[in-house]
């Protein structure tokens, strides 16, 4: 479904800045499959998902963008810190090494960006001002029935009467999600963040 939207989108004249995280993501993580170098790798990796953070935050699900860096680039970023701490590994050794493997990686990824982004005519998009848009307009949106298609995507939310009593129609996105989470669903998240916390004091604990 992605590669699909990746190919669709440049058809689009409003989604100029889109398709440059589109085929910026699809670039890094080949990148992270070609690279012989573990360190190179996930470099690429935490680039992959903050790409596909920024797509999803542009396609309107801005809460899915936030789980993205905040559990995936955060774990990952803990986890790289973690492993680099504890090997030892010479800095001027994998220099070398990343640079004649990652040579012709960087040359194709930098002529692809260059292409994309020509061709997206970015220069006539406002990234301040949609991202601006963006935080401005989603708590004034309105998520009935109508014209719904037309609207940013949004989850398919409970009524107020069979939860809280709040009517939940016309949050927004991250209201909602919110509203849920710690409603309906408290002891849920009690619990996965108790069995979280407890699991990296595990590893804390053995690692020692």
């Amino acid at each position: 479904m992605f590669l699909i939207e990746t190919f669709n989108t440049p058809t689009e004249t409003n989604n100029s800045t889109i398709v440059v995280f589109e085929y910026t993501s699809v670039i890094t993580a080949t990148c992270v499959v070609f690279s012989r170098n573990a360190v190179v790798s996930i470099i690429y990796t935490i680039t992959t998902y903050v790409n596909v953070s920024i797509y999803t935050f542009y396609t309107g699900t801005g809460v899915t963008g936030t789980v993205y860096i905040t559990v995936y680039v955060g774990a990952i970023a803990i986890t790289f810190t973690f492993i680099t701490s504890t090997i030892n590994i010479k800095i001027s050794e994998m220099a070398i090494t990343s640079n004649k493997q990652d040579v012709v990686t960087i040359v194709v990824s930098t002529t692809t960006i260059g292409f994309v982004t020509v061709s997206a005519s970015v220069e006539d998009v406002k990234v301040y001002g949609d991202i601006t848009s963006y935080i401005n307009g989603t708590s004034n949106v309105d998520y009935s029935a109508a014209d719904i298609s037309d609207q940013i995507e949004v989850f398919n939310v409970i009524r107020g009467d069979q939860a809280t009593g709040a009517d939940t129609r016309t949050y927004s996105e991250t209201k909602v999600v919110g509203e849920t989470t710690f409603t309906q669903y408290s002891v849920t998240t009690t619990i996965t963040g108790i069995i979280t916390t407890t699991t990296i004091i595990g590893v804390i604990i053995i690692t020692k």
